[in-house]
Order: C-alpha cells, then sequence, then structure tokens
C-alpha cells in the first residue's frame, strides 16, 4: 500500500512540480538556470533528503513509525522519474536517443536486483564475521558487537549505509547533470551573441559607402 499509494503519488506530484519549475525557467529572464535544470531541482533534493528519511526508518523503535517514515521516504525518493525522462526527451539528440534510452533501462533493471544482492551481500558478511580473518570479517564482527550479536540490527545497519550512500550518489549525478545543462546554456548564450554581434557588423559594413573618384564636381559611390 506504501509502495502503490506514495510511490505514484510521488511520481505524479514531482512531475507536475518540475514542469511548473521547467515554466517558470522558460518564460524567466532573471533564472540562472534552463528548462531542464529547473526540472531537475526535484530529483536532487529528493535524492538527498530521502538520506536522512531512510536513516529514521531503518532506526525507528516501533513499527508504526517504521512505516510512517518509509511512506515519507516513498515520497519525496519516487519523485525523480517524471522529470528524468522528460529531460532525457529533451536534452538528447534523436541520433542518441536508443542508447540513452537503453541506458536508463539499464539502471531500472539494476535496481530491481539490488535487493537480491543486498541479501547476498548480507549472508557474505555474516560468513566473514564468522571467520574474522581478513578485513571484511573484522569490520564486520566490529559491527556484530555493537549491534549485540542481533542479525536484525546488523541488516537495518547494512541497508541504512548502502542505501544511504546509492541516494547520494543518484542526488550527486543530478547535480552533474543539472550544471551540465547550465554549462550548455550559457555556450548556447555565448554562441548566439556572437551570431547577433556578427549580423550586426556585417549589416553595418553594407552601408558604409567610400567615394572611388570624381567626375563634373558629381561624387561617385561604391559599395564596399
Amino acid at each position: 500500500m506504501i509502495i502503490g499509494v506514495c510511490g505514484v503519488a510521488s511520481g505524479m506530484i514531482g512531475g507536475w512540480v518540475s514542469d511548473r519549475l521547467a515554466e517558470k525557467s522558460a518564460s524567466s529572464t532573471t533564472m540562472l538556470w534552463d528548462e531542464s535544470t529547473g526540472r531537475l531541482l526535484i530529483p536532487i533534493f529528493g535524492a538527498f533528503l530521502a538520506i536522512p528519511i531512510w536513516h529514521m526508518t531503518m532506526n525507528a523503535s516501533t513499527f508504526e513509525g517504521a512505516m510512517f517514515w518509509l511512506a515519507m521516504k516513498y515520497l519525496v525518493a519516487e519523485c525523480w522519474f517524471g522529470p528524468a525522462v522528460a529531460v532525457l526527451q529533451s536534452d538528447v539528440p534523436s541520433k542518441y536517443g536508443g542508447t540513452a534510452q537503453g541506458m536508463f533501462t539499464l539502471t531500472g533493471a539494476m535496481g530491481n536486483i539490488a535487493p537480491s544482492v543486498m541479501g547476498i551481500l548480507f549472508c557474505w558478511t555474516m560468513d566473514e564475521s564468522a571467520r574474522g580473518d581478513n578485513i571484511v570479517g573484522m569490520i564486520a564482527e566490529n559491527v556484530a558487537v555493537a549491534a549485540g550479536g542481533n542479525e536484525q540490527i546488523m541488516l537495518a545497519t547494512l541497508l541504512d549505509g548502502v542505501v544511504g550512500w546509492a541516494y547520494l550518489l543518484s542526488g550527486t549525478c543530478f547535480v552533474i547533470s543539472a550544471l551540465s545543462s547550465m554549462a550548455g546554456q550559457t555556450t548556447a548564450g555565448i554562441s548566439h551573441d556572437d551570431r547577433e554581434s556578427n549580423e550586426i557588423l556585417v549589416e553595418s559594413k553594407e552601408l558604409i559607402r567610400i567615394p572611388v573618384r570624381v567626375t563634373d564636381n558629381k561624387r561617385s559611390y561604391m559599395d564596399d
């Protein structure tokens, strides 16, 4: 229910807000970013805000508290999909559209297998903790001691760290994309200004006439 309600609501609200930001960015002359950067503000804030909320989810003292924070996490973390697809379709050249869409689908598939990978990682960590003969085993053993040997606390600690770092990486990638879009806008603006300056120079030059000879006290002119 949390995934179905909060996840869908987050996607719809995130897409709507990103459209409003893109519209405002396009119509404003004081904004420092373009439409794509305006859209990407939503997934940036969503990814970074999800980190502390996920931490609260993993460290909640009651089941009801954990479910509340999990719902909040879905509300802020799932808002990225609409803006990301919109930017993908608007900014990527058509000749690279298939490749970009394929890579986007691949990242979704990687997210789908993440729970299985986490389960395998947890079992491997527990085995290494039992051995304690390498650095991974030593770290896992220290975590086990801190958790009092409670496997649930160890699993929560593992999920808290790995998922938190994943959100941090995701937010950083969105920031890089936004900065790239801003840099592209600045370059395009400079190129446009240069073209306008050259057009004005050519038009001014065409208007200049230079006297080349004098006949019967009348000047004849030739276009330069």
